[in-house]
């Protein structure tokens, strides 16, 4: 039985759990059903299943599916149905699905073109506390305010990402501050090497495109090994685009594979496709793979666009 195979029997089994109705196993079913459903490419199906959880009137899963359904009506692009359901969560007070609304609900509201109200959205988040939420929610309002000129406010937000500690935020803050607000180049390196010192695989891809773009490639390669060790994908096939010695690509397989990885949405194999034509000269290229990659959030990429000609 292959993997897929096995999936397909445990949601059949989830699938009854859910038809079964029990107002505390069938909501908690549909939860990891529609994860399944996901994993099995069946959006429909997933969606079907945080519908039913988000229905349940259940105090945890209710405001989970809620949360889920949001997501997915997001991507769809039904930002009402998107922003009715965060509300859901929101209403609940949930301490921990709320905050997570919150900071969808900023994510939604500045696609939406609505900066005041994200600014509300986050910082609710923010003011929650929430151990993985509010760090996260700290990042995206200090983006939010550094994009309105307002370098008192980012720094401030960013830095109460640093102070939470949290593995994954706490060293992009910290990035982030480096990289926008500090001229020094001696400065800069000190936010760099602290940033990499929290072992976060994403972090140190991150390090790694920008000293790519500035063509040190020894010290890449190393931020690259790093985070392959840890598990990132891009960065072992980064490994084999940026060689050693040179910044000629060594394996066609690693850049077909980068590719495809960045069709797919994927930011930093964006960044590398766009430093890739950078080094061999093509900005244009560049710029539209920097460009592609900022529209999804990316916080190198408009690093990458305004050091490369603009």
């Amino acid at each position: 039985m292959n993997h897929n195979e096995r999936l397909a029997q445990a949601a059949a089994a989830l699938q009854k759990t859910v038809d079964h109705g029990d107002f505390d196993h069938a909501p908690r079913a549909a939860v990891t059903l529609g994860t399944l459903r996901l994993e099995l490419g069946d959006p429909a199906g997933a969606q079907k299943a945080f519908q039913i959880a988000k229905d349940s009137g259940h105090p945890e899963y209710a405001p989970r599916g809620a949360v889920l359904v949001g997501i997915r009506l997001m991507e769809a692009g039904d930002w009402q149905g998107a922003r009715r359901a965060y509300e859901q969560a929101i209403d609940s007070r949930h301490p921990h699905h709320a905050p997570s609304a919150w900071v969808m609900m900023g994510m939604l509201l500045e696609k939406q073109g609505n900066p005041a109200e994200a600014n509300e959205a986050y910082r609710a988040a923010v003011d929650s506390g929430n151990p993985e939420y509010a760090p996260l929610a700290a990042v995206g309002l200090g983006l939010l305010l550094q994009g309105q000129d307002d370098a008192t406010g980012a720094q401030a937000a960013y830095q109460t990402a640093i102070d939470s500690g949290h593995p994954d935020h706490a060293p992009f803050a910290m990035l982030l501050i480096g990289e926008h607000f500090t001229a020094d180049i001696q400065h800069r390196s000190h936010f760099r090497e602290k940033a990499a010192g929290y072992g976060n695989p994403d972090v140190l891809m991150s390090l790694a495109e920008l000293y790519i773009a500035e063509r040190d490639v020894p010290r890449a390669r190393q931020l690259l090994q790093q985070a392959a060790v840890l598990g990132n994908s891009v960065a072992a096939h980064s490994l084999q685009i940026f060689g050693p010695d040179t910044a000629t690509v060594t394996s066609d397989i690693a850049s077909k594979a980068v590719l495809k990885l960045a069709q797919a949405g994927e930011t930093d194999s964006m960044n590398i496709l766009g430093l890739h034509a950078a080094i061999r000269g093509d900005v244009e290229e560049a710029r539209s793979w920097w460009t592609k990659s900022a529209s999804e959030r990316d916080v190198i990429a408009p690093l990458l666009l305004s050091r490369n000609g603009g």
